[in-house]
């Protein structure tokens, strides 16, 4: 199926780990929500996506990593009831953090759709911590503070569409790692019009700058082969 696919290209790619999106902006999660929402795949197609990937993630030895979306453009608490939303955000992050056996961490995104909001993300990282205390948290900075830590829980910093640098946290009682996420054309996000697609020789070009200075490469790959 399509999870042993992905899993065998990450393998045989020399990637150690997947991050997955389990859930994006519009707000349908790949995974089974266990009735906090009707908008998941084990409604629209009677499976469990994220079941099948992190069994596939272990059958051929890759750790599997969790997207997960801040922002929500389907949930109405996200614009009239935030603390609400919160809630629901934390009981989702829990049933992936319960019921999937370990992951490698979990990678959120959004927090600068509501600058000046409380995310109230002490209690989210807790919970990871409590369920998975192996598990790394990652809080996208967005494209505009590219290589910014935002919270001192967080295991690594982010460059989105960016390019690393030498970054210099001083104080951090802890290792910081550095990630840099890019995609293959100009969207993350399907895009049927977009074919300003990346050449091998670009692609390599940044891989080796990324290792330069000891970051990771999160390419962005869509489900289909092509």
């Amino acid at each position: 199926g399509w999870a042993k696919e992905l899993a065998v290209a990450a393998k045989s790619a020399g990637a150690k780990y997947i991050t997955l999106t389990t859930r994006h902006h519009d707000g349908f999660s790949l995974y089974d929500t266990q009735g906090l929402t009707e908008f998941d795949a084990p409604h629209f197609c009677g499976r469990d996506l994220i079941r099948e990937f992190t069994d596939a993630c272990r059958e051929y030895g890759i750790r599997p990593f969790f997207y997960h979306t801040l922002v929500d453009w389907h949930n109405p608490d996200y614009y009239s009831n935030f603390p609400a939303y919160l809630s629901y955000l934390r009981s989702s992050v829990k049933l992936l953090c319960t019921n999937y056996g370990a992951i490698g961490g979990i990678w959120f995104d959004g927090t600068w759709d509501k600058q000046q909001a409380d995310w109230e993300e002490d209690s989210l990282y807790r919970l990871i911590r409590t369920y998975q205390p192996e598990a790394m948290i990652i809080n996208n900075t967005g494209m505009d503070a590219r290589g910014a830590l935002g919270h001192p829980e967080l295991d690594s910093v982010t460059f989105e569409q960016g390019k690393p640098h030498p970054i210099h946290l001083e104080g951090s009682p802890k290792y910081i790692a550095r990630e840099m996420c890019r995609t293959m054309n100009d969207h993350w996000g399907y895009a049927s019009s977009d074919v300003n697609y990346k050449s091998v020789g670009q692609l390599i070009a940044e891989l080796a700058e990324c290792r330069r200075y000891g970051a990771n490469y999160l390419l962005n790959v869509g489900p289909k082969g092509d």
